[in-house]
């Protein structure tokens, strides 16, 4: 009787721990649906997510293609963002207007307007828009600064990449000072480059630093396999400046022109043209008369401020970084053989 009383004993705490163990899962799945508390990082993360994001526009164009008897319309979409709620002022990248024959926005509460163009700038992928009868409840941006950026500092990107609207990747700043040739040839300078995800349709979107101010506008992505390999491109927020100065005042983007036309050869940028009364015209530089003036009377330009160049397009890259108002020094050689001479020419670009 005894030992049948001590089975009984065994049997029944046995019991009542395997039950025990069935209730455990269920506090703990509980415990998982209580709300983790956020830190203060987190916290300021999704403060500027909520705020940044009414400003982010998707960008939708029409191009046409084809051909007189064959048109057809091709659609394309990047990101922008609102720089004057008051003016209804939107930045994006050129190239997401690229051939576009229509452009519209689409504001963050799914309302899509009409834009025009202010102006669009290729050599610094820049473009500034204007929707047409904006609403009084927009949302703008404030633009931050580039100058006092560091690798590890903490960023975060949002657009619209493959059509997943206001879609916010973070990361940091991976490296300064990097550049990228346009579409037009021309380098960009002093790109940030970001391991924060840039995919297809974040082109145009705001890049954030912790205080939720623009430091750049998320431009390309270097890839291998057509996503996000964390290296990410931004043009960055001085550039923006800069630009939206000339677009407001001139409706583009002034740059230095020597007023020479060039020809890229095998020796060097061979100067074809001079401007009549230009800043070449002025300094004494002679182009092309003559089919006979080829190659013996021919001035190549060889070196600018000192530093050798090849092609037209690393002059045109020296001179846009020029201060306002700076001169240049053009190293210039007419003619080939032992007979070529060397000649120093000094003038002062004017702005065009």
């Amino acid at each position: 009787m005894l030992k049948t009383l001590k089975y009984t004993v065994v049997f029944l705490a046995l019991a009542f721990a395997f039950w025990l163990g069935q209730q455990q899962p269920t506090k703990e799945v509980h415990a998982r649906g209580n709300i983790a508390p956020r830190t203060s990082s987190e916290q300021r993360v999704i403060d500027i997510y909520q705020t940044a994001s009414r400003a982010v526009v998707n960008v939708s164009t029409k191009s046409s293609s084809g051909n007189f008897f064959d048109p057809r319309i091709r659609v394309g979409s990047g990101s922008g963002f609102i720089i004057d709620a008051k003016k209804g002022f939107v930045i994006t990248n050129s190239h997401v207007l690229a051939n576009a024959i229509e452009a519209t926005v689409t504001l963050s509460g799914g309302d899509s307007y009409t834009v025009k163009r202010i102006g669009v700038d290729v050599d610094t992928d820049l473009a500034l828009l204007s929707i047409v009868d904006p609403p009084d409840d927009l949302v703008a941006l404030e633009l931050g600064e580039s100058l006092n950026l560091a690798p590890g500092q903490r960023v975060m990107a949002i657009g619209n990449p493959f059509g997943l609207k206001r879609t916010m990747t973070t990361g940091i700043i991976s490296s300064l000072g990097r550049t990228l040739r346009s579409q037009s040839g021309r380098l960009i300078e002093d790109m940030i480059q970001t391991d924060a995800a840039i995919n297809p349709g974040n082109s145009g979107g705001p890049l954030l630093d912790m205080a939720g101010k623009v430091i750049g506008v998320n431009t390309a992505i270097l890839t291998n396999s057509g996503g996000s390999d964390g290296i990410g491109l931004a043009v960055p927020v001085s550039t923006v400046r800069r630009v939206i100065v000339d677009f407001l005042k001139h409706g583009r983007v002034l740059k230095p022109k020597m007023g020479v036309l060039l020809l890229d050869t095998e020796i060097g940028p061979a100067i074809v043209y001079v401007q009549p009364g230009g800043p070449a015209d002025r300094a004494g530089i002679k182009g092309i008369k003559y089919r006979s003036d080829l190659p013996l009377n021919t001035e190549f330009v060889i070196g600018i401020n000192g530093e050798p160049v090849q092609s037209k397009s690393e002059i045109q890259d020296i001179l846009a970084n020029l201060e306002l108002g700076e001169s240049v020094e053009l190293a210039l050689r007419k003619g080939i053989g032992r007979r070529a001479l060397t000649r120093v020419v000094k003038l002062k670009p004017e702005l065009k």
